[in-house]
């Protein structure tokens, strides 16, 4: 009985608060996710870079997100 409770209370909780939409990130800690966030804050939406010395394109790297 207090397992449905709880997970009741859950759902309630979940509908009356949803999360926000996490975004993808390729970085090790979310860095990118957090730089993405700030340019969007700053306006800029159109980013241009060069990405030297990348091993796996999609692993732990900080600027794939940017493609």
């Amino acid at each position: 009985m207090m397992r449905t409770a709880i997970n009741g209370f859950k759902d309630f909780l979940v509908k009356l608060m949803p999360c926000p939409k996490i975004p993808p990130s390729y970085s090790q800690a979310g860095e990118d996710a957090v730089i993405k966030f700030l340019f969007n804050d700053f306006g800029k939406r159109k980013i241009e870079y060069l990405d030297l010395g990348t091993n796996l394109p999609d692993h732990y790297n900080n600027t794939y997100l940017f493609l």
